[in-house]
């Protein structure tokens, strides 16, 4: 697992860039202040982004050392490799604190005020949803109550399956993970995926004219777990009434 001193080293030099130009900021709020201010924001956001995600890439493997099985690369069957990298991860966040990614906030922030939202986050809620986060909160706090009972009794049941140690965040999605791919090989193997997938599509009368698809589907180093599936070329008609698919 990666130690909390390197992850901690590598958070700073991130914050450092952007910690001393965010002070200098803070004056622009008068003449044309509003659109000056959100071209910096826009500015510290994209860079910071940008080093997040070389940030995150160097510690693939510690987060996914969390839940995985001896199906992934990151299989870690030690309790102490897990609850190292754990606790490596939780320290980024006091780290990030205290080194300068307040000051951050507080400029995206002022700027948010400027355009009469409750905050940053407040401002890029509404611009993503139509709605606040207060009606965002509402939502969320729905769900939580309702699947509260449910997440109460998966725990006493992993407890009871597993001892109480499983219960600890570094081994609950380890000890939940089990083996999914194993069980259902027999009714949906690997290497009918493809067929399978336009089958379905088919019967559901989904028609692709002619679109090209790429179907990455297998786990290796660096790849995100979550599936989606996007077009960078979206399908459309010449003038002339020709399709041309994505």
């Amino acid at each position: 697992a990666i130690s909390p001193r390197l992850l901690q080293s590598c958070t700073a030099s991130m914050l450092r860039r952007f910690a001393p130009t965010a002070s200098r900021y803070y004056s622009i709020m008068s003449t044309d202040k509003i659109t000056a201010t959100q071209a910096f924001v826009n500015k510290v956001n994209e860079e910071y982004a940008k080093m997040h995600f070389e940030f995150e890439k160097q510690f693939w493997g510690t987060k996914m050392a969390l839940k995985s099985t001896d199906e992934t690369p990151y299989y870690s069957p030690e309790e102490s490799t897990r609850k190292a990298a754990y606790e490596g991860l939780r320290s980024i966040g006091p780290f990030v604190v205290e080194n300068g990614f307040v000051e951050i906030i507080k400029l995206r922030n002022k700027l948010a005020h400027e355009l009469n939202f409750v905050d940053y986050y407040d401002m890029t809620v509404t611009n993503a949803e139509g709605f606040g986060k207060d009606k965002l909160f509402e939502i969320l706090d729905g769900l939580e109550e309702g699947t509260r009972p449910l997440m109460q009794e998966a725990r006493k049941e992993l407890s009871k399956r597993h001892g109480e140690d499983a219960l600890e965040p570094w081994n609950m999605s380890f000890k939940m993970a089990g083996s999914v791919i194993k069980q259902m090989d027999p009714y949906f193997p690997f290497g009918k995926a493809v067929e399978n997938y336009a089958r379905s599509y088919a019967a559901m009368k989904i028609d692709y004219k002619g679109a090209t698809m790429n179907l990455d589907l297998l786990d290796r180093k660096n790849k995100y777990s979550n599936g989606f599936c996007h077009w960078p070329v979206p399908s459309w008609v010449k003038p002339d009434g020709a399709w041309v698919p994505s």
